[in-house]
Parts: structure tokens; sequence; C-alpha cells
């Protein structure tokens, strides 16, 4: 099917990385597909960082972020490579 296509192509990229970086807007909490990336990257223990895009407050954030104590940052270059760096590490990268 054209979702387990898709499902094979990102999960094709998630592998390339260290980091899932999931970007947080005020619809990303209802998508299914960011639900899949996030079990999927902590299926391949990867590192995960949810940030808030400008103007999102935390109400939005994915469950499935929540649920694994994911570091949320705000929209923020410096804090944005912190994090990225010290998930990075954890996963051990």
């Amino acid at each position: 099917s054209d979702a387990d296509y898709i499902k094979s192509k990102i999960k094709g990229k998630i592998s390339s990385v260290s980091v899932l970086l999931c970007l947080i807007g005020k619809t990303t909490y209802t998508s299914k597909w960011v639900q899949w990336e996030v079990e999927t990257s902590a299926a391949l223990k990867k590192g995960i960082v949810g940030v808030l895009l400008e103007n999102v407050s935390s109400m939005y954030i994915p469950e499935s972020l929540t649920r694994r104590s994911v570091p949320i940052i705000s929209w923020n270059v410096i804090q944005i490579v912190d994090a990225i760096e010290r998930a990075a590490t954890k996963a051990g990268y």
C-alpha cells in the first residue's frame, strides 16, 4: 500500500540519523504519522527532541513525546543545537 511504501522510506531516513527532531505545531499532536515516527525512532534507539514552533503552547505536545519524557524546547537555535547534541549523546552517538 501507499502507507507501507511511505513508512519504509521514512524508516530508512530515520535509520540514517542519530536524532529525530519533532517540530511541534498546533496540529502535530493529531498526526498519526508523527506518532509513528516517534515510535519508530524510539524502537531504533534514536535520540528524540521536540521543538515548539513560535506561538505554539505546550498543550499541543503529542502524547508520544510526553510518554517518553522527550525534552521539549522553544524555537531557539542555541537551545535546539544543545538539545540535539544531548539527545545524540544519550542515545550513544
